[in-house]
């Protein structure tokens, strides 16, 4: 399992450090690390030598091999020409695999593959390329992100609306799971 523990819980590699080693003893074995946070109710992008010591320390703190998915965000920071460069730092610095985040149309991705020396992870969902492209585009890891949860929040959505609005109950899809084979899914978690 990958922990997706945002920009590490602390802006020092002594926090990061910290975060790692709780994902560690929770049972993961990788995590995505980003470089921004938020301040003052904006997202701010990290500095790169901080974010390069940052994945040093999660590197150093890990007793056990941790796979480490470096997210940057210089696209949402409309920064996208910068995202090569910053990749390959953070590969540098001891990540495992390139996250650009919202990188979503074939020739950008193609490009960033290219551009980029080590793996590439894509966020996939509505709007991106599928599995079988995405693997001819070279891309190496593909995350979903909060995609599917947020499907299953659009199913709850939509049914809680037909129940209020008609009292019915179409939008439950044939396929729903039994409850007991539900239950299954969650064994051992004890």
């Amino acid at each position: 399992m990958t922990a997706d523990i945002e920009a590490g819980y602390g802006e020092t590699p002594e926090a990061v450090a910290e975060t790692i080693r709780g994902v560690l003893e929770a049972g993961a074995v990788g995590v995505n690390l980003e470089d921004s946070w938020e301040r003052n109710g904006r997202r701010v992008l990290a500095d790169l030598t901080l974010q390069e010591e940052l994945i040093r320390a999660a590197r150093e703190a890990a007793a056990i091999p941790l796979a480490i998915n470096a997210r940057t965000d210089v696209f949402l920071h409309r920064l996208g020409d910068e995202a090569e460069a910053v990749l390959n730092a953070y590969l540098k610095a001891g990540a495992d695999c390139a996250f650009p985040i919202v990188v979503r149309e074939p020739p950008p991705i193609a490009r960033m593959v290219a551009a980029v020396a080590g793996p590439v992870n894509i966020l996939a969902g509505p709007g991106a390329p599928s599995i079988p492209d995405l693997q001819r585009l070279g891309v190496a890891r593909v995350s979903f992100g909060s995609a599917l949860a947020r499907a299953a929040l659009g199913l709850t959505r939509r049914i809680a609306n037909e129940l209020k609005s008609a009292g019915t109950y179409s939008s439950f899809p044939e396929d729903t799971i039994p409850s007991l084979e539900a239950n299954r899914l969650f064994e051992g978690l004890r």
